[in-house]
């Protein structure tokens, strides 16, 4: 997890990797983003490093949810290296805030200058609907099983 003073766009997942690899941009410094995804952070002026904008610190950290307090002295993107799920959500100081793909598989999360807590946490739609799904099955199950008469013995 780290602080960057930078962007780049990148037009898709492949661009992105082959920009880290091929070294066209330093991860430490830059955060490669999609053009669509750009739009969200503002004031990033040129590039720079955690040890420059800034400090990180984890707060606390479960498989679900994430908490951390940053301090920047410019606008800055917090790139947090854990993997990018659309399910993924984030406050900062509370209030729902912007989360994108950074670097091919990263989470970026735009930080105006100044203290800030910034929560990211999972609501898996996909899980939730399949419960809602099988309950809908289950009780479908149980009328047509109730629903069956008894049928007479054969003489």
């Amino acid at each position: 997890t780290n602080l960057v003073g930078a962007l780049a766009i990148s037009k898709d997942l492949g661009d992105a990797v082959r920009m880290i690899h091929v070294g066209e941009v330093d991860p430490a410094r830059v955060a490669v983003v999609s053009a669509g995804d750009a739009a969200v952070f503002t004031g990033l002026s040129r590039p720079a490093s955690s040890a420059e904008l800034g400090e990180v610190r984890l707060v606390a950290s479960s498989p679900n949810e994430l908490r951390l307090r940053v301090s920047t002295n410019r606008p800055a993107a917090l790139v947090v290296t854990e993997t990018f799920w659309r399910d993924w959500r984030v406050t900062l100081d509370g209030a729902p805030h912007p989360l994108v793909r950074a670097n091919g598989l990263f989470r970026a999360v735009p930080v105006p200058a100044g203290a800030h807590e910034v929560r990211m946490f999972i609501v898996p739609r996909m899980l939730y609907a399949g419960g809602v799904l099988s309950f809908v099955g289950l009780i479908l199950s149980g009328f047509c099983l109730l629903g069956r008469a008894p049928r007479p013995a054969a003489t």
